[in-house]
């Protein structure tokens, strides 16, 4: 069910924010390939210390955007570079899902149901998007709008 779109502002940004654990990006590619990517364009930021080639080579297989940065406040110091616009390489954007490498797509529209519930007024967007909630596993992220990320204070 791929569709790759071209990347426009207007269009949402998924960040899925990695740790060194590859096989868990693996299986958020494979599936994200079989979900509709009309409504989307994912970039994968990876929080490394030191550089593995095999991250960017499969985000390159996929067809997705991959961002290394040194692993500084774990994924809400990510959060924080990518809405104050110091993440280099961070595509400009409207919309941004938000999700770890453990919260892998969980409906093939998983994108289309969060920009449904972005309705205005709405700057922050979160939902279960599973119907099978087991301990410990994220089956969620979370879309923010850019005008509510601007206004957010970070320590």
């Amino acid at each position: 069910m791929t569709n790759r779109a071209a990347a426009t502002p207007s269009m949402t940004h998924i960040a899925v924010i990695i740790y060194n654990r590859y096989n868990n990006l693996k299986h958020w590619l494979e599936c994200w390939d079989k979900c509709d990517q009309s409504a989307g364009q994912v970039v994968i930021i990876h929080n490394a210390d030191e550089p593995d080639q095999r991250y960017p080579d499969l985000c390159k297989e996929h067809g997705v955007q991959y961002i290394q940065r040194k692993n500084i406040g774990f994924d809400v110091g990510a959060f924080q570079d990518v809405c104050a616009g110091r993440l280099a390489g961070f595509p400009k954007w409207e919309r941004l899902l938000w999700m770890t490498d453990d919260t892998f797509p969980m409906s093939l529209y998983f994108v289309k149901q969060f920009n449904d519930a972005m309705r205005p007024g709405v700057g922050v967007a979160c939902m279960e998007i599973s119907r099978y909630v087991t301990r410990h596993i994220r089956t969620t992220g979370f879309m923010i709008d850019r005008v509510t990320a601007e206004k957010l204070i970070f320590p």
